[in-house]
């Protein structure tokens, strides 16, 4: 049986999340929008995290396996760096 792998749509925004929680018939969706904005902005960002993590983690495993690295010394030589990690998005 294949594990589960999370999937979120990039095109998902929170403002979907929020319209989703409104209910129909609400008097002020607009208002209910705006409030529960902030949350769905919190949920989107969290759930793409998760996916980020969940997606990536198989390589890191592959990538200390192939080095023959143990993953605490890993884990150590991250916390004494001492310059920014950068990352580079598309």
């Amino acid at each position: 049986m294949q594990p589960l792998r999370p999937q979120v749509s990039p095109d998902i925004t929170p403002v979907d999340f929020a319209r989703a929680r409104i209910a129909a018939n609400s008097r002020e969706p607009h208002l209910e929008l705006r409030r529960q904005l902030p949350e769905a902005r919190r949920f989107v960002a969290n759930l793409r995290e998760f996916q980020d993590v969940f997606e990536t983690k198989p390589l890191l495993i592959d990538a200390l396996i192939e080095r023959r690295q143990d993953g605490r010394d890993y884990i150590q030589s991250l916390r004494e760096q001492k310059e920014p990690l950068v990352l580079l998005a598309p």
